[in-house]
């Protein structure tokens, strides 16, 4: 039965058995009947967990594509890729996915999406000072200081602007995103 089977994936997802949880949520996407989009999320997440970023991704890109004006399913995109982009000069391999999250949270959402943006600038960040690129990552980091969230990754930020050699003399590029 396919409902059964998302509700015996959802179970498992709750008792954080994120294998088992998979295995179920394919089940029921494999079974073609009512599919929502939900049911790729939680796929994507159960993958996510055990760190099958790939095919989290490939989840992922199938909610994307039902869900195409909302931030969700791109941040769950960015991390998955960001996820892949660990080397000492990171490849941007969720510079798409977290842009669209900064493209598509509105001003008026802000403070309801503020987590998903900041993570989205500090990956920008990221992938900036590891390029080299210290004009463009102080945009991002100062986007970050800005929106005061108080979270760690704001005051490691605010840490890293003051006293980051990379940015002494830098002036923040007046847009983030590199086009």
């Amino acid at each position: 039965n396919c409902d059964m089977a998302g509700e015996v994936g959802t179970i498992y997802a709750k008792l954080k058995k994120h294998a088992e949880a998979a295995i179920w949520f394919e089940k029921r996407i494999k079974c073609g009947k009512k599919i929502v989009a939900n049911d790729y999320y939680f796929l994507g997440r159960s993958l996510y967990y055990t760190k099958q970023y790939v095919k989290a991704d490939s989840a992922f890109s199938s909610y994307v594509k039902t869900q195409p004006a909302i931030p969700f399913g791109y941040i769950w995109r960015g991390r998955c890729n960001a996820a892949q982009d660990t080397g000492k000069v990171m490849k941007g391999l969720a510079l798409p996915y977290y842009t669209k999250v900064i493209e598509l949270v509105k001003p008026e959402e802000l403070e309801k999406g503020k987590k998903d943006v900041e993570e989205a600038y500090d990956y920008l960040g990221s992938y900036y000072v590891s390029n080299k690129e210290y004009a463009f990552a102080k945009c991002c980091y100062e986007k970050i200081v800005a929106m005061n969230s108080g979270t760690d990754k704001f005051k490691k930020v605010q840490e890293f602007l003051k006293n980051g050699t990379e940015f002494k003399g830098v002036t923040a590029a007046p847009d983030c995103i590199k086009k």
